[in-house]
């Protein structure tokens, strides 16, 4: 389980997300799955990210791909995607979406995205929520 909390108010952003990683295990029977006790294997695993432009990105669900902690797929997302500082955050939500639904199997993991977005003489936050697994970014 992740906490991963985005708050935005007049005066700024607030993002912050837990360190905690826990596996699950599954046991496929014939008739049913069997669900074995989660079990906290790290305290200190990434969920919270800095994009170019101060663009906020948190994940939490599925803290892996094939076995690969989704740190480094997020961190390798921001370097190849997000290299300049002009996209907004809309714009990386929506990178995020398209880059992650490449994968297969489709990761189950769902993000919050953060920033700053001028519009006209004025400067508003933004949050974004994109979930991969309903292929769902903002609307």
């Amino acid at each position: 389980m992740s906490l991963v909390v985005s708050v935005y108010v007049r005066e700024g952003i607030v993002m912050a997300a837990d360190s905690r990683l826990t596996l699950n295990t599954e046991a496929r029977q014939p008739d049913k799955t069997v669900v074995n006790l989660a079990v906290g294997q790290s305290d200190s695993n990434y969920k919270l990210f800095l994009a170019p432009g101060n663009v906020g990105i948190s994940t939490y669900g599925a803290a892996d791909i094939a076995g690969v902690p989704i740190a480094g797929y997020v961190e390798s997302f921001i370097v190849k995607e997000v290299k300049d500082q002009s996209a907004t955050v809309e714009q990386v939500a929506r990178k995020l979406l398209q880059h992650f639904s490449t994968f297969t199997p489709l990761p189950k993991t769902q993000y919050h995205v953060a920033g700053y977005q001028k519009v006209g003489d004025q400067v508003e936050q933004q949050v974004w929520h994109v979930n991969l697994e309903a292929k769902k970014s903002p609307d």
